[in-house]
């Protein structure tokens, strides 16, 4: 039988220490039918060279250097050359386990599917598990509106992830990550899933997810991620158009927490104003006027006692 070809893409930036690993784990898929591309996202350390090392020992390596561009640029980098019919996407300093490409293929094949899911587990640098997140991904075959409605239950980022996936690139076709934003994952899934007739999930913990303390999504608070605001909102928009009307609400919803969360933050309310005014209107022009009285008590907190005084004053005035 001849498997057809899988395309991983990697983005690379400065993560010499992790690399070695990762490619190793897979170089070693017993899938072998694969193309895989390395995009040096202009990575500072070794990581170019060791790129070229790896793509002078394995003919199935190709290498993209590129000046820095964010991942979302350096996964379009790799989709905008990729051979396979299908796509998958590995973060550099993560791993996998030997048989993760052949078990997503299989059961795409199995049930003639676009797109397939696996667990994964989170482990520290030592690969020892960090925390009790169990993967909720069970064996079972989903629609796209059985997706949608997955992503506002509790551990729903095992399915917006980008990484435990194997892809259709018919998926891809007409569709790129967003540059420049973190959070990627939540601006691109919706719009993934919504390319797909049939979704195959499988109960096998995969991928091993690592939990670097110097990595993106472990930095300490900053304004980049309010990113996940116009995500929210961008999937808002998408499920209002579509007519489902209880995920655009939920996803609205999420988007005005992230700005309160937001505005009771100290010297946060001038950056966060192009997000609060966003979320306002789309609250008001969704009717959702309980949200709206709340965003305006949280925005304009400090003037209240001063409108209760004038209030007061007016009342006894005009007596």
């Amino acid at each position: 039988m001849i498997y057809p070809l899988i395309t991983i893409i990697i983005p690379v930036y400065d993560i010499e220490k992790y690399i070695r690993k990762c490619l190793e784990s897979v170089l070693q898929q017993t899938y072998t039918n694969l193309e895989i591309i390395l995009v040096d996202d202009g990575s500072p350390d070794n990581c170019p060279q060791i790129c070229d090392e790896y793509a002078a020992k394995d003919n199935r390596i190709r290498v993209i250097h590129k000046t820095n561009g964010g991942l979302s640029s350096a996964r379009n980098a790799g989709l905008d050359i990729a051979r396979g019919e299908w796509i998958g996407f590995v973060d550099s300093d993560d791993w996998l386990l030997p048989n993760m490409y052949e078990r997503l293929y299989n059961a795409i094949e199995y049930e003639d599917a676009d797109l397939a899911i696996c667990g994964y587990k989170y482990v520290d640098e030592s690969d020892k598990p960090v925390g009790e997140r169990f993967s909720v991904i069970r064996d079972e075959v989903l629609s796209k509106s059985d997706v949608f409605d997955i992503f506002f239950r509790k551990y729903n980022t095992f399915y917006i992830t980008v990484w435990n996936k194997l892809y259709a690139k018919k998926i891809f076709l007409n569709l790129r990550f967003p540059d420049g934003k973190i959070h990627e994952d939540e601006f691109t899934v919706h719009h993934i899933f919504n390319e797909c007739d049939k979704i195959v999930t499988i109960s096998d913990v995969l991928y091993m997810y690592v939990q670097r303390k110097e990595s993106i999504m472990n930095e300490q608070f900053s304004l980049k991620r309010f990113d996940a605001v116009d995500a929210l909102c961008d999937r808002y928009m998408f499920f209002r158009d579509k007519g489902l009307n209880a995920q655009a609400k939920l996803s609205l919803r999420s988007a005005y927490i992230l700005v309160l969360s937001g505005l009771n933050r100290l010297n946060c309310e001038q950056a966060i104003k192009p997000y609060y005014n966003k979320i306002f209107w789309l609250l008001v022009m969704a009717m959702d006027l309980r949200a709206v009285i709340k965003l305006f008590i949280f925005r304009h907190k400090d003037v209240l006692p001063l409108i209760k005084h004038m209030k007061f004053f007016t009342y006894y005035a005009s007596g």
